[in-house]
């Protein structure tokens, strides 16, 4: 066997089909701000998956989201940050970050309306579809979007 085929079968187990390493990163940043998530049945799967795809790579860690410096994507980065620290509310998604961090995040996603509110940035309803094109988001935030039909 080759090492490509066996990385695949080491991998070929997590729930989701992407190895991105910028995206990763953004997850594990969220993994350390958001701690354990619940429902535990929804959630442990996805961030067991997540701890296992960077064993399998190395070297990723996380990053410091007001300034994003290393990353490749912005963009792949600020996806795996929320899809692990979003929550999913009937006015839109909601995520903490640091007041500086939303300042660089309104710059990254000038175009998109964006709501501050103390530590927590809203991406509202009526964003949504600009914010899904540029924003990768995986995992139960994913599977409930896909549910109520955003993507």
């Amino acid at each position: 066997m080759n090492l490509a085929s066996d990385m695949y079968k080491d991998v070929s187990h997590a729930r989701f089909d992407f190895i991105d390493p910028d995206w990763l990163a953004g997850a594990v940043t969220g993994m350390q701000i958001s701690g354990k998530r619940s429902p535990s049945w929804l959630w442990d799967p996805f961030l067991e998956d997540i701890e296992y795809m960077c064993d399998m790579l190395g070297g990723i860690g996380p990053i410091c989201i007001e300034s994003m410096n290393g990353v490749i994507s912005i963009y792949d980065t600020l996806g795996g940050y929320v899809s692990v620290t979003g929550t999913l509310a009937p006015e839109g998604l909601w995520f903490r970050v640091t007041p500086e961090a939303q300042i660089e995040i309104r710059h990254w996603l000038s175009g998109i309306e964006l709501v501050c509110s103390g530590n927590d940035l809203l991406v509202p309803l009526i964003s949504f579809e600009t914010f899904l094109r540029l924003v990768p988001i995986r995992g139960p935030i994913e599977d409930h979007l896909v549910q109520e039909g955003y993507i």
